[in-house]
């Protein structure tokens, strides 16, 4: 990859996982057990007998923990499907949600679909090479080697 496309993946998974982590994982994980409770009201349409309250945590925990790995990049695919994987059942409740007279599912579904199909370009593009990669050796090269701030100019 060159340069400027390790670049634009670093600029948008900021600017993604900054927004996932601010407006969604961590206001929703600090939101309480109501917050939990209305985000994960959607589990009775599925017919699954669990509590809401779980739900809703679980998906916050999962979203928080999605937009830490996709603003570093370290475990980044597997973030990428954590965050997916909420994306999915919210879209789903959006779309069923729509009656004959209100658009409103489908406005914000709308964001779901537009945010789920970045998810997607993501995880097959890969989070570039600006990006900590943990559990990655280069052959016979040395941490130095590793791709940073200072080697984009």
């Amino acid at each position: 990859m060159s340069k400027a496309t390790d670049l634009g993946l670093l600029i948008m998974r900021l600017g993604l996982g900054g927004a996932l982590l601010a407006f969604k994982g961590l206001s929703n994980l600090a939101g309480g057990s109501d917050v939990w409770a209305q985000n994960g009201s959607f589990i009775f349409e599925t017919g699954l007998n669990l509590s809401p309250e779980l739900v809703g945590l679980t998906f916050a925990i999962i979203e928080t923990l999605g937009a830490i790995m996709l603003i570093t990049g370290a475990l980044f695919r597997t973030g990428t499907v954590f965050l997916l994987v909420t994306i999915i059942p919210t879209l789903l409740y959006q779309v069923s949600s729509v009656n004959g007279s209100s658009y409103i599912g489908l406005e914000t579904g709308f964001i779901s679909v537009v945010l789920g199909s970045v998810l997607l370009g993501l995880l097959v593009s890969g989070p570039g090479s600006i990006a900590m990669h943990p559990f990655r050796r280069q052959s016979g090269s040395s941490d130095d080697e590793l791709a940073s701030f200072e080697s984009l100019s």
